[in-house]
């Protein structure tokens, strides 16, 4: 849970200097995903280091499922940001 909390925060401090980002909240949440994705594997990556969890098959699964939690984030973040 404290992941999303600060994965969110720095959404937000993101998107609240950029309009354009605020009026295409869409197109902000699946730019996010990627991001987000990437910050995580690189995380998950240091902990797991010599551990071989990481599967290359994974990767678009993943990558899909960070696109949507992004829009899930840009959604929410959306109303308070008017």
């Amino acid at each position: 849970m404290p992941d999303v909390i600060a994965i969110r925060a720095l959404y937000v401090a993101l998107v609240s200097r950029s309009k354009w980002l605020r009026q295409h909240w869409i197109l902000g949440g699946l730019a996010a995903g990627p991001v987000i994705f990437a910050v995580m594997d690189i995380g998950r990556a240091a902990v797991a280091c010599g551990q071989g969890a990481f599967h290359a098959g994974h990767i678009v699964p993943n990558l899909a499922a960070m696109m949507l939690f992004g829009l899930i984030i840009a959604f929410f973040t959306r109303g308070a940001l008017i």
